[in-house]
Formats: C-alpha cells, sequence, structure tokens
C-alpha cells in the first residue's frame, strides 16, 4: 500500500524545513536501517509541562509496544472496499507542513463538498521544555487535492504567542468563513503563578484562508479561566467549537478555574468579544458532584440549547473509574434543569473502568448520541471498546438503541471512538483508532457504521466494520464528516515513527458511502525506514555489506535490502479453516517460502529481477529484541540477501515473496491482519540513489 504526501511516496521524507526563520530540524539516517520502537503512552492531563506535547494528539488512553521491521515488510494486502478510489491515493490523502509533526484533529465539509482538516504543526527538538507549534489548516477539493486557492498551496498555518498552539476544533460559518478553537500555551508574569498557562485559543479565517480581522481584532482571540487558582499550571482547552443561528461562537472544553478541571464555555460575539449575556462574563464552569470533568464535544439543538459531553470520576470506590459524562445549557449559559433533573447527567457501561465521551451528534428529532471508548482498567489491553449512547431529548436513555441506551463495539485490541457522524438515512458513522492486543505493533483508524437501533450496519450481511492505515506503526482518526453526497471523510495523523519527536503527518481518507467494508490489515510491518537506532544490523547479521534503506548507499559492492516478519512463538489464534504447515509460526514461513525476488526499475527498459533460493536469503536466527532492546524476543523470518550494485543515479527496488501456501503468524483470528497470501506478495517500492564512491 502506497499513500502520498503533497506528491511524494511515503517514505522518502523530505529533510529539515524552518520554521519562522528560527529553528530547523533535519532527520540524519544512520547506517542500521532499521526503525526502533519506543513504548509509545498517549493521554495524560497532568500538571508535568515537560511532557505536555506528547499527550495533545489523543483523547482516550492507549498504550502499546509498537514494533517495526527493516527496509521492507510485509504490507497490507488489500483496500477496503469502501474507501473511495477517486480521492487522493487509492482513496487516502497525507499532506506535511514541513513541519516536523503535522497532526489532524478535526474535520468539517463546505457547502460546496471541500474538506477543512484542522490540527497542529511543529517541529521535534527533545531539548525544548514546550516545543513552539502552531494552528494548522489545510484544504482539500473534492478529489483530495489540495485547494491551491487557500492560503498558500492548501495550507494556512498561525502563531498565537509563540509557544505551543493546537487547533482542535472547525465549523464553518453559514457566509463561508472558517472558525477554529484550540489552545495556545501563553507567558504568565504574575507573582507566584507558573511562567506560563495553556488558554483557550480561537481563530477566524475568510475563505480564502487568511485571518478575518473583524474578529479579535488581528482574527485571534484567548480566554483564560484561572480565576484564583495560583501556583500551579492552569489547563483550559477548547475542544469543540459551534456556531449558533444568530451567529455566535460557542467553544467548549476544558476549563481549571480552581483545583480541578471542569467542563468550560466560552460563547463570542461574533467580532470575538466575550457575550456578557452568556454566564455573566461569557464563561460557564461546570463540575460534576465536586469531581473533575472533560468536556470533549458539543451541539447546538434547534431550541438553542447548547448539549455538551465528555468525562467525569465514576466510581470513586475504584481507582482511574470515569463514565460518559453530559450536560445541558440554556442559551443563556444557565444548567437546563428539563435535562437529568438539573442539568447533567452521567453513564458508566457498567466495567468499573474509564468510560469517556469524545464525540457527540444531535439528530434532526432531538435524540442525543455520544461517542467515545469504555475501557477496563482490570484488562488494559484487549478491553476498551467503542462505546456508543444515545439519550432522548430529557437525558434519558433511549431503550430503543442498542441495550438500554448503550452499545459497544469491540476491535481486536484496544479501540475508542473520536468521531460521529449522522448518516442522512438515519444510519451512524462512528472513527476512532485501535490497536491489537495480538499483534502490538499498530494504532489504526478505525471505523463502525451503525443502524438506527445501534446495531453494526450489516447491509446485506457483512459487518460495516473497518481498520485500515497509511503505511506507518501509528495512526489516530480525530474525526468524520459527510459530504452532501453522502461520501463519508474520515481525518487524523500518521506517524512513521512511533518515539515521541517521530514524524506526523495529516492523514485523510474517504468512503463511498455504500458498497462493501472489509478489513484492510494495518502495515504494522511496514518500516519508513527512519533510523531511530544505534544498533548496528551488519553486527547483528554477520554481514559487511550496505544494509540498504531507502536513501543513498555506495554504488561498485555488493548491497541488502532488509525485508522482516515477526510472527508469535506459537498459535495464540488462527483464522477459522486455517490449518499450519508446521508447529510454530515461524517453521510454517519457512515451510512456505519458495523464492525472494529483488525487482529493480519496474516497468522502466531498466527493469531487472534479482531471484534468490531461501537458501541464499532467508535468515531465522535473530529475535526482534535483537534489532530493538525495548522489544519483545519474537521470532522473526529475515531475507537479506546479497544483491549485485546498480548503476549510480537513483532507483526503485521492490522486494517479493513467493509462498507456496497462504501463512499466519499466530497472533489473531483475522486473515487479513495476521496472514500473507499464498503466491508472489510484494513488499513495497522504496526510492535508492546509487552514488559514486568517495575517492
Amino acid at each position: 500500500m502506497r499513500a502520498y504526501r503533497d506528491g511524494h511516496m511515503v517514505g522518502q521524507r523530505r529533510h529539515g524545513g524552518k520554521r519562522h526563520g528560527s529553528r530547523s530540524t533535519t532527520q540524519h539516517p544512520n547506517a542500521t536501517g532499521v526503525l526502533m520502537a519506543r513504548t509509545a503512552g498517549f493521554q495524560g492531563d497532568g500538571p508535568d509541562r515537560r511532557s505536555a506535547h506528547r499527550r495533545r494528539w489523543a483523547g482516550i488512553a492507549l498504550a502499546s509496544l509498537l514494533i517495526a521491521g527493516g527496509l521492507f515488510g510485509a504490507p497490507a494486502q488489500a483496500a477496503p472496499g469502501g474507501l473511495d478510489s477517486s480521492f487522493g491515493d487509492a482513496g487516502k490523502v497525507v499532506t506535511d507542513f514541513a513541519g516536523y509533526r503535522d497532526g489532524g484533529t478535526a474535520v468539517a465539509v463546505q457547502a460546496d463538498g471541500k474538506i477543512i482538516v484542522v490540527g497542529q504543526t511543529d517541529e521535534a527538538d527533545a531539548a525544548a521544555l514546550i516545543p513552539s507549534s502552531d494552528f494548522a489548516l489545510a484544504r482539500y477539493n473534492r478529489d483530495g487535492s489540495l485547494d491551491k486557492s487557500f492560503g498558500k498551496d492548501g495550507k494556512v498555518s498561525t502563531d498565537f504567542a509563540g509557544q505551543s498552539d493546537t487547533a482542535r476544533a472547525v465549523a464553518i460559518q453559514g457566509d463561508g468563513k472558517i472558525v477554529v478553537a484550540g489552545d495556545t500555551i501563553v507567558a504568565r508574569d504574575d507573582p507566584g503563578q507558573y511562567a506560563s498557562d495553556q488558554d483557550f485559543a480561537l481563530a477566524r479565517y475568510n475563505a480564502d484562508g487568511t485571518l478575518d480581522t473583524t474578529f479579535g481584532g488581528d482574527g485571534r482571540t484567548t480566554t483564560d479561566f484561572r480565576g484564583s487558582l495560583t501556583g500551579v499550571f492552569s489547563w483550559d482547552r477548547a475542544l469543540s467549537v459551534g456556531i449558533q443561528a444568530n451567529g455566535k461562537i460557542v467553544a467548549a472544553g476544558w476549563a481549571q478555574p480552581g483545583t480541578n478541571v471542569d467542563f468550560g464555555l466560552v460563547r463570542y460575539n461574533a467580532d470575538g468579544t466575550l457575550d456578557a449575556s452568556f454566564g455573566g462574563d461569557g464563561k460557564v464552569n461546570t463540575d460534576f458532584a465536586g469531581h473533575g470533568a472533560r468536556a470533549a464535544a458539543l451541539g447546538i439543538q434547534a431550541d438553542g440549547g447548547i448539549v455538551v459531553a465528555g468525562s467525569t470520576a465514576g466510581d470513586t470506590d475504584i481507582p482511574g473509574s470515569s463514565d460518559f459524562a453530559l450536560a445541558r445549557y440554556t442559551p443563556r449559559g444557565t444548567l437546563d434543569h428539563t435535562f437529568g433533573g438539573d442539568g447533567k447527567v452521567t453513564t458508566g457501561f457498567d466495567r468499573g473502568g474509564a468510560d469517556g465521551a469524545a464525540a457527540l451528534a444531535i439528530q434532526p428529532d432531538g435524540r442525543i448520541i455520544a461517542a467515545g471508548g469504555a475501557l477496563n482498567p482490570a484488562d488494559l489491553y484487549i478491553s476498551s471498546d467503542f462505546a456508543l449512547a444515545r439519550y432522548n431529548a430529557d437525558g434519558t436513555p433511549d431503550s430503543r438503541f442498542g441495550n438500554g441506551g448503550k452499545t459497544s463495539t469491540a476491535f481486536a485490541g484496544n479501540a475508542s471512538a473520536t468521531g460521529i457522524a449522522l448518516q442522512a438515512d438515519g444510519k451512524i458513522v462512528a472513527v476512532g483508532s485501535a490497536l491489537s492486543a495480538a499483534v502490538p505493533h499498530t494504532i489504526s483508524f478505525a471505523l463502525v457504521r451503525y443502524a438506527a437501533d445501534g446495531a453494526v450496519d450489516t447491509d446485506g450481511g457483512a459487518e460495516r466494520k473497518v481498520l485500515f492505515d497509511f503505511g506507518g506503526p501509528l495512526q489516530f482518526a480525530s474525526g468524520a464528516a459527510i459530504q452532501p453526497d453522502g461520501r463519508i471523510v474520515v481525518a487524523g495523523f500518521t506517524a512513521y515513527c512511533d518515539c515521541h519527536f517521530g514524524p506526523i503527518d495529516f492523514a485523510l481518507a474517504r468512503f463511498k458511502a455504500a458498497g462493501s467494508w472489509q478489513y484492510d490489515p494495518p502495515g504494522h510491518r511496514l518500516n519508513q525506514c527512519l533510523n531511530a537506532s544505534s544498533i548496528d544490523l551488519n553486527a547483528v547479521f554477520g554481514v559487511t555489506e550496505q544494509i540498504a534503506c531507502g536513501q543513498t548507499i555506495t554504488a561498485g559492492g555488493r548491497w541488502r535490502p532488509a525485508a522482516f516478519w515477526y510472527v508469535n512463538t506459537a498459535y495464540d489464534a488462527v483464522p477459522p479453516g486455517y490449518v499450519p504447515a508446521a508447529s510454530t509460526p515461524l517453521a510454517d514461513f519457512v515451510t512456505k517460502l519458495k523464492a525472494v525476488k529483488v525487482i529493480a526499475d519496474a516497468g522502466t527498459k531498466q527493469e531487472r529481477t534479482f531471484v534468490f533460493s531461501p537458501a541464499e536469503a532467508l535468515r531465522t536466527d535473530v529475535t526482534l529484541n535483537q534489532v530493538d532492546p525495548e522489544a519483545p524476543g519474537r521470532p522473526m523470518a529475515v531475507t537479506i540477501p546479497s544483491v549485485k550494485s546498480l548503476s549510480v543515479g537513483q532507483h526503485t527496488i521492490e522486494v517479493r515473496w513467493v509462498l507456496s501456501a497462504m501463512h499466519c503468524d499466530g497472533f489473531t483470528d483475522i486473515e487479513g491482519y495476521s496472514c500473507l497470501p499464498a503466491g508472489e506478495v510484494s513488499l513495497g517500492t522504496r526510492s535508492i540513489t546509487f552514488t559514486k564512491a568517495t575517492p
């Protein structure tokens, strides 16, 4: 599977890139040719400012050990049938902002069908206390190409205070102007305060991507909830934004006016000033029985009521327990006591774990759907599921939906919904991210479509439930929107390294409204040659030739393309009907591998194919922890043949394995996820430049 970023194939990363003339970051490949894994942790809301930038991307906790292979890795076998091939590259688009980490966090569709994705762009700087980042916006045409009439080549970035700015929500006004909400780290000089705080940050853009100076004076405004809080870092973060019928703007998220973080709402007049008719000063904060609460999404009802969803502490006897939390406010910002009796409702999924809503939608009939995750802390790695709840207009559970108003959907490993969209036919599309417990290597986009009653939509017998990725080990879906023609747009980000300072790009995919959906096996073994390790692969494998990793190598001598496939030590699970040919997955692979092909410059007059037997190419004596000390000692099959040098210049290189029968790795029972098909299996194509030897 190939994903393209502004015309460049993923894996051919452009190095460097300066921002504001202040700093530059260049990625220097090392000699090993392997991406080394880190343990990646997501979420966190404590006052650790040094690690705050590491936690900004995800709203539900997901953690795993993510492992990558060598130059080539086993690819995804098929794209889901629902991906719209008329959009981008086979339904997917990846966009780089010339910053080191560019993450999409929200998506909206304009009336003309063009797509706006917002997020942030920044550079990696391990030495920086809080690395600089800016609001980032990209606008795409209907075919997935960047809209060159928007900003510079379809992209816009906006700085607030010179520190860390992240856009997290977007709404389109009736006049076509674009309102973006998020947060900014701002400097403080008050005695007894931290040197900086996090505040709500909003910007409004004209249709061409320029800042609208009728909003806030320069197109930007910030709002602080600090109140009497002193001596600590204050977390105020806008995570959702909506436009009322009268043109006023409502933002919701986290607010920390005191010790706890509460639901926080701000309403702005059309010019960006605070609306004093809302809560007395334009701001409202709400706790739940004295416990902290974090708002993540809002919806504006036809009567002007404002519904907000998020999470709050659950069973106080269970550490880490939390529940869905919803509140409804009147147009003046007071709690609406016709909703739940006091304006607030909480919902647990009967697991005693961490349940939280991250998305909200209001149906045309006034019923409210909240989506997020339900996590059992006693069984962290297999019990986090998509979770949806539907409420009647008065806040009571809708008994016609799921089981008593609730439904959950499991994937092979941890999963959580972060976005929701409603189709015109009443079906519900939830998107988020999922990882495999059995194969803890990849976090992928996840998408589920539900019927109006909360059951997973089968639409002719096949469940509308899919995982898909962009070729790297990490990808998070942040939101979904539906175009006027019913096609489903999913936005988020993809990372080519699971290390904290690895490169990240905007990721966007589009699905057809109808058609077959199926699992798209994530490319969890596909290494994008990021070289975050000091391991000497030549020493590990006992060879002297250069091990190529998709960049520049010296011509004249022999070289080795390394393709890795790691497997389970035993068969924990296999697909129905699959009968292994050997007692272990590694032995099964060895039995079925018949040849290794290295194809240079395919489709050109210079095309050459080198064919190797397993005896010439295959190694099974190296385990995963030998190329990554932080990884488990999983068995690996490595093909690393010695190939004649090519001529000086750039060449495309493709590695293929020839298998006599289907092979499965023993991790899961999902054929599309854990198995390689019989026949020739392409491990992807890379570009390698051969240079003259230095005298």
